[in-house]
This record gives C-alpha cells, structure tokens and sequence, in this order.
C-alpha cells in the first residue's frame, strides 16, 4: 500500500461517489464534462498538498463551490461532507507515511462496481426522460394527471419556489 499516491485516492474517492459519478454520467458540466472531472482531481489534489491544515469543513465548502460553478450540480445528501472527510483526512495519512490507517479510511467506500450498480439502477428508474430539459420539464408542471385515465400516469416532476428556485422530486 505504501505506493498509493494522493492522486490515486482522489481518482478512487471521486470514482464511488454516487451523486457525483451519476452527474458526470447525466453530462452535468456539459460537453465538457469529462475534461472537468479530470481537471477537478488535478486541483483537488493540488489544493490538498498545498493547505496542509486545511478542515474538512472548508474543503466541503470549496469542494460544493466547483460542483455548483462547474458541473450545475448541488448534492445536499451529506456525500460531500463525507468525501471531505475522506480526503482530507488521507491527505494527512500519506504525508505521514499512515498507510495502514489510509488502508482503513478507503475501506468504508463502496465498490466502484457498487456505485456502477448504483447509477445504472437511477437511469434505469429514470428512463430516458432524466435527460430531458429544463423546458421540457415545465411542461410537467400542470396537473401532471390531466388525462386522468391512468393510476401509473405520471405526476408532477418539478416544484418551483416564489423565488424561481425547481427542484426536481422523485416519482415515487
């Protein structure tokens, strides 16, 4: 284990990180969005080098600002105080040489066959209309059962705030 570079735990984090591999596989940065993740692991582990005290608070903090400026993207599920957490924390165990405990650190992430699982099975659930466009998916904000002839109709997708703010709610 004592080969394992920050580079190499950055690509393993970033890579089983559900929300964030399925953004990269719904194309949240746009057309280029595979350039954008690498560039994303280039800094991370740049930034990580450089603030070697750096609290996983702060670094949760710059890593929610790429996401939203980059990639369009807002997870609020926690995952990304958690790949902070994770990050920073074997940042500190490869500068010191702490492989064993590095070793236990990336224990506690999925598989990356897991998080494969994990995507495949959201795309799936989402068909094809999870591609669909912002404009397209205001046309969903009727009634969303006006037909009314069906039980598995679809219903409203999308719920807009006084302030403009849609957020996109889960079918089930």
């Amino acid at each position: 284990m004592a080969s394992v570079t920050l580079e190499d735990v950055v690509r393993r984090v970033y890579g089983t990180w559900t929300g964030y591999v399925l953004a990269l596989k719904m194309n949240a940065g746009g057309s280029q969005t595979a350039e954008k993740n690498l560039w994303l692991q280039g800094v991370t582990c740049d930034y990580l080098k450089s603030t070697p005290d750096l609290t996983s608070d702060e670094f949760a903090d710059w890593i929610e600002t790429i996401l939203d400026t980059e990639f369009d993207l807002i997870l609020d599920d926690g995952s990304v105080d958690f790949v902070a957490e994770i990050l920073v924390r074997s940042s500190r165990f490869i500068a010191s040489g702490n492989f064993e405990s590095l070793n236990n650190c990336l224990e506690k992430l999925p598989s990356e066959e897991v998080v494969k699982n994990a995507t495949a099975a959201s795309k799936a659930e989402g068909g094809d209309d999870e591609t669909s466009s912002d404009e397209e998916d205001d046309g969903e904000q009727g009634d969303g059962n006006a037909s009314g002839s069906s039980g598995k109709e679809r219903g409203s997708r999308t719920v807009t705030d006084d302030d403009g703010w849609t957020t996109i709610v889960s079918r089930r």
